[in-house]
Parts: structure tokens; C-alpha cells; sequence
């Protein structure tokens, strides 16, 4: 979110000028909390709740500024590689698509608005995507195979209408930035229960998600998920980022029991000799103190999704002699 910050500061100081040039109290409050730092979905909430109709009438909108915003950059990502970023997510779906993969990958929650995701699937020739209602996509025969993907807070190419059609998303539907996510409408009610049957996993890997106090719904649900269940055995969590910032979650969410990719099985030993020197052994038998220089060594400057892809497409390799797939994305991946 506050890679968005520059461009969200300038738009909106060029609202201020427009269109409340004569609002010397927004104009305070701007300049008083409006920075390169700024939490915008705190802000957004704080202006929602004021008894003001002119703050929350700023508060719709910052939330249409960040749309604008989002969607130009997303374009301008499309423009500068003349495609989509999707090669790590087709590599991640091709890995499960390896005949004897141990792994089945049960479905896909993300909190973004593009649709990366789906895009991906179909380069990696899965048949059918299920997103929780209908929106119009073809049903799964018996023969096809068919993910889950829960789009958990709506996507810019859904068109907010009746019945719910995928197009220029103008006006899209979407839960916008905000400390308080609306969830009780549909299509997101469904969603969102539906993602708890989802989460009856035997692993959930958190890729590139902080899991901060803006996501305080989703955190819950993984509280629940894990801790308030009775009919199976609570799953484990992975952190697909750098060590520090697994600490931190650790540190943080205690009650989410958070693996960094130290602890990872199978991985976690090998990242341990390639970034600690020696022979490969478990992240927990290390002293305290080797462990912060472990952690520290490893840094912040990798792709940590490409890091533990390619660790995992090696041994999935060792294990089967082949990466084989129709679309023969994992192993043109691990040759790259």
C-alpha cells in the first residue's frame, strides 16, 4: 500500500486545490497528516466515522483517488513488460499441476483487485476457476479440474450489477481500503464463508501479505480457522517472505504459530547452510544468537516467492526426476 503513497500525496493535494479550495479545516488536517507515510485505510476509516459530512464526503474521495491511482499503476506494470507479471504465480499453479506432486493445492485466497491470479491458472491450463458465486464463468464437468480462487475483497473487473458479469469493472466491486471491511453484502458473504471451508488445510502459505492491523478481519478468520474448529486438525503457517519479517509476524500474531522459511521442512534446512555456511540442520538447534545473525545474513532484498519456489521446484525434482506438465512452466522456471 504505501508504495502508492507519492502519487495518492500529490492527487490529494490537486483535490484540495479543485475542489475544496475553501475548506481550511480539510486543509489542516492534509497537511497535518498526509505524508509519504501515511496509512491511508486508517485515514479513510477515521474520516468515515466524523460527524462531518464534509469528511466523510473526503473520505469517499481518497477512496476513489486510490482506485485511480491502483489501476494506473497496474496499467503501467502491464506497459513496461508489455504483459501481465504473472511467471511466479503460472510456475506456482504449474508445480501442482507435476504428476505425483505430493501436494494438492485446495485453493487460492488473495486480498488483491487484479486478476493476476486467474490469468495465471489459465496459463497453467487449469480448466475451471470457482470464485465462490456465480459470475457468469462455465461450470466444471465431472472430467475438468476445477480451483478455488476467493477474491476476498472483490476485484476491478467485476462489474458491480445484477447479475454479476466480469468487464470493465466501472463501477467495480470491490471492498475498498478501510480498517472495517463491509463483508455482509453479496457476493462477499459468500466468499468469505466459503474461505473458512477452504482453510481446512493441512498447510496455508501467506504470500506477500503482512498481515498488519488493517487486516483484522482476515486475521481473525485464520484465528478461528486454526484455534475455534473441532472437526480437524488445525493447519500450519507458512511465511513466504524474508526471516525478519516472519519474526515480526511471530512477534505480533504469537497465536498464528507463523513458520518462517528457516523452519520450513525440507527447505528450511537447506536455506540454513546456503545463507549460514556448513551442513544443512534444523533452524531450531541453532543458539539464539546464531539465529538473529541467520536471520539478519538472509537480508530483505530477495524475491522471497521466487527464493522458496525454486527451492521447492529442486526438490520436487530430486524426488520425481521430472517436471513435466502441458504447460511446462515449473520446469522452464527451475532452468532459468
Amino acid at each position: 500500500m504505501r508504495d502508492l503513497n507519492p502519487p495518492l500525496k500529490a492527487r490529494v493535494q490537486q483535490l484540495l486545490d479543485l475542489e475544496y479550495a475553501d475548506h481550511d479545516t480539510l486543509k489542516q488536517l492534509v497537511n497535518t497528516i498526509i505524508d509519504d507515510d501515511t496509512d491511508y485505510e486508517h485515514v479513510i476509516t477515521f474520516l468515515d466515522n466524523a460527524p462531518s459530512l464534509i469528511h466523510r464526503q473526503f473520505a469517499d474521495n481518497l477512496r476513489q483517488i486510490f482506485e485511480e491511482v491502483l489501476r494506473q499503476r497496474l496499467l503501467e506494470v502491464r506497459q513496461d513488460l508489455d504483459r501481465n507479471p504473472i511467471d511466479l504465480y503460472t510456475a506456482l499453479f504449474d508445480f501442482h499441476k507435476v504428476e505425483n506432486n505430493r501436494e494438492h493445492l485446495k485453493g487460492i485466497l488473495t486480498t488483491n483487485y487484479d486478476s493476476y491470479v486467474e490469468e495465471a491458472l489459465q496459463a497453467a491450463h487449469f480448466e475451471s476457476v470457482y470464485m465462490g458465486f456465480d459470475l457468469g464463468l462455465p461450470n466444471p464437468t465431472p472430467s475438468q479440474e476445477s480451483i478455488t480462487v476467493l477474491k476476498l475483497h472483490g476485484s476491478f473487473d467485476w462489474q458491480d450489477t445484477w447479475p454479476i458479469e466480469v468487464g470493465s469493472g466501472e463501477p467495480p466491486l470491490w471492498i475498498p481500503p478501510g480498517i472495517q471491511k463491509d463483508k455482509q453484502r453479496y457476493p462477499f458473504n459468500a466468499i468469505w464463508a466459503i474461505a473458512r471451508e477452504v482453510l481446512a488445510c493441512d498447510i496455508l502459505r501467506i504470500i506477500g501479505c503482512r498481515l498488519d492491523g488493517n487486516d483484522w478481519d482476515l486475521i481473525s478468520l485464520l484465528f478461528s480457522t486454526i484455534h475455534v474448529q473441532s472437526s480437524y486438525r488445525p493447519y500450519q503457517v507458512e511465511i513466504i517472505d524474508s526471516p525478519q519479517n516472519a519474526k515480526v509476524m511471530a512477534e505480533t500474531l504469537p497465536y498464528l504459530q507463523p513458520h518462517s522459511m528457516l523452519e520450513i521442512d525440507e527447505i528450511g534446512r537447506q536455506l540454513v547452510s546456503e545463507w549460514g555456511g556448513g551442513a544443512p540442520q534444523d533452524f531450531s538447534t541453532l543458539n539464539s544468537e546464531k539465529q538473529a545473525q541467520l536471520i539478519t545474513h538472509a537480508g530483505s532484498s530477495h524475491n522471497w516467492f521466487e527464493v522458496w519456489l525454486r527451492q521447492k521446484a529442486e526438490l520436487l525434482y530430486s524426488d520425481l526426476g521430472s517436471l513435466d506438465t502441458t504447460a511446462g512452466a515449473i520446469r522452464a522456471f527451475l532452468e532459468q
